[in-house]
């Protein structure tokens, strides 16, 4: 039976666009990173007992709008529940490549 449904693919979520494993978990890393450092900085800041200076105060407000704004495009580039079944289905009837039986 053929399905008047369109599906997508795991390649084509989001606007037919599709962001490399490799360059999203090097932006989550970095920006995990950097928002560790900035913390630690205020953290340390206030042990002191010192007020923070301008520049932290400024990273302070501005991390967590760049760390919202990635997080939305997290959500928009995720692949739904079908197009991963899809993906899971198709791999799981794909023989293996030299024809051999394992297990």
């Amino acid at each position: 039976m053929v399905s008047s449904t369109p599906t997508r693919k795991v390649s084509d979520v989001g606007n037919n666009v599709y962001i490399p494993a490799k360059a999203r978990f090097a932006v989550y890393a970095i920006l995990g990173a950097l928002g560790l450092v900035i913390g630690s900085i205020q953290v340390g800041f206030a042990a002191l007992g010192n007020g923070n200076p301008d520049w932290l105060t400024v990273a302070l407000a501005v991390y967590p709008f760049l760390a919202g704004g990635l997080g939305y495009t997290a959500a928009t580039y995720t692949p739904t529940e079908q197009a991963e079944q899809a993906t899971t289905d198709a791999v799981a009837v794909a023989p293996p490549a030299d024809d051999t039986i394992v297990g």
